[in-house]
């Protein structure tokens, strides 16, 4: 009676190779037996091979997988890279059924022979304001350029599908199903910049091209240094001084590039309105992109008025972009002010026979006088050098350096930071008073008195 043929080992099966075959390790029991293959994927039957005879013995048996076979099973997997599969050798003698023998086998693809194909990507620059700078969509201008990418239609392969593809550049991506155009927006790195498309398949295969792109570095027109003030702080005239700079937008050695405005108009602070811009970029003295400017006889203004400046500056890129600068000049602050039966010293309206803003020194040090603010909860006794005297209105916290947890006030006298004596007295009977004195860094114990 003849005996089934049977299975040992099935190597795995790289079915998207051009011509797949399977190599089943079998013994036959007898010459004369005739064999098929069925290979079942899920529980479904995918592909049959009949007709097979081989040589008695334990041995591999090579068995190329028609083309209709490999596209059932590539099908049957569009979604996987690889698969475990049951296959199945049944044996006859002649028409008649002997049996079968049968075991799990892997069934695989590669990223080199699987892998979607993309041709290319489209890109421009979808801002009309910066191309018209640049005159061509395939430059970009930092912070302002648009960047759309369109990838071009991929092609599955092996029975694959294509799911989704995804641009990104500079840290910003977008994904989309179909290869539409995607908006990645504004680049804000400048210089050679990379954009790259990914296209993925449905068994997560992915391919990846890459352009670079050129991103001209631009930053808007601004002022390093600007005084705009009051001759001497208290006069009418106004003194307006700067220095600035403008970015070159340099497309092949060529700046592209000017100022085109550089103006100013003002108010009274308490005014709603601003006046007429006065423009004064011919006026400005220009080295290159860098530009200054000064006039310490601009204009005069009352000296008894505040008034608000806005400076305002424009490129090539004003269609994008404009500098926009606002200033205060306060009134005049005269450095003594004669008022009836008053005098103020720095101050322009004195409240009693003399009205000091600012500290007042005699004989080389410093005169003390009150500090018209509270000691704060956070803020250590030790940090207080300063002559004057100060009020601490709630009970201390500990570890400020307080000698008692009381309310009261500080009077500090100084020569220097490194010799100053405090005195501390609290504030409710019996009206304790406390001393002590820092040398350089030390700071001494408290003494009551």
């Amino acid at each position: 009676m003849a005996k089934t043929t049977v299975v040992n080992r099935i190597d795995t099966i790289y079915i998207d190779t051009e011509n797949p075959t399977v190599s089943v390790n079998t013994t036959v029991n007898d010459a004369g037996l005739k064999h098929s293959i069925t290979i079942t994927i899920r529980g479904i039957p995918i592909t049959g091979i009949s007709g097979l005879a081989w040589n008695k013995g334990t041995a591999n048996r090579i068995i190329t997988i028609p083309t209709d076979s490999r596209t059932g099973i590539l099908k049957a997997m569009y979604e996987d890279k690889s698969v475990t599969a049951k296959l199945t050798v049944t044996t006859y003698k002649g028409s008649t059924y002997v049996g079968i023998s049968e075991r799990n086998c892997q069934i695989a693809t590669t990223s080199h022979n699987s892998r979607p194909v993309i041709e290319g990507f489209i890109y421009l620059d979808s801002n009309i304001k910066t191309t018209a700078v640049t005159g061509n969509t395939k430059l970009f201008i930092q912070n302002y350029s648009i960047l759309k990418v369109t990838p071009l239609t991929a092609k599955p392969r092996n029975e694959s599908k294509i799911t989704g593809y995804t641009v990104s550049c500079n840290g910003v991506s977008k994904s989309s199903t179909t290869a539409k155009e995607l908006n990645l927006g504004t680049i804000t790195k400048s210089g050679d910049v990379v954009v790259m498309v990914t296209v993925t398949d449905s068994r997560g295969y992915t391919t990846s091209i890459k352009k670079t792109i050129t991103v001209i570095p631009y930053s808007s027109p601004n002022l390093s240094t600007i005084t705009l003030r009051r001759t001497n702080e208290i006069e009418s005239e106004i003194q307006l001084i700067f220095n600035g700079s403008y970015s070159p937008i340099t497309i092949d050695g060529v700046n592209h590039n000017q100022l085109l405005s550089f103006r100013y108009q003002y108010k009274r602070t308490s005014e709603a309105n601003y006046g007429n811009f006065v423009n004064i970029l011919d006026e400005l003295k220009m080295n290159g992109t860098s530009y200054s400017y000064s006039n310490l006889q601009l204009m005069k203004l009352d000296v008894n008025m505040s008034y608000s400046f806005h400076i305002e500056i424009r490129d090539v890129m004003e269609k994008s972009v404009v500098t926009d600068l606002y200033f205060t000049i306060p009134q005049g602050t005269p450095l003594v002010a004669l008022r009836k039966q008053k005098v103020g010293i720095n101050n322009p309206n004195p409240q009693s026979a003399l009205d000091v803003t600012g500290e007042i020194h005699m004989n080389g040090f410093p005169v003390m006088g009150i500090i018209q603010t509270s000691v704060e909860d956070d803020v250590s006794l030790n940090s207080l050098t300063t002559q004057g005297i100060y009020f601490r209105r709630r009970v201390p916290q500990e570890n400020m350096n307080y000698p008692a947890l009381v309310f009261g006030m500080l009077e500090v006298f100084s020569c220097s930071t490194n010799l100053v004596t405090q005195r501390y007295t609290a504030r409710d009977s019996p009206f304790d008073v406390y001393i002590r004195s820092k040398v350089n860094s030390s700071w001494s114990k408290w003494v009551k008195k």
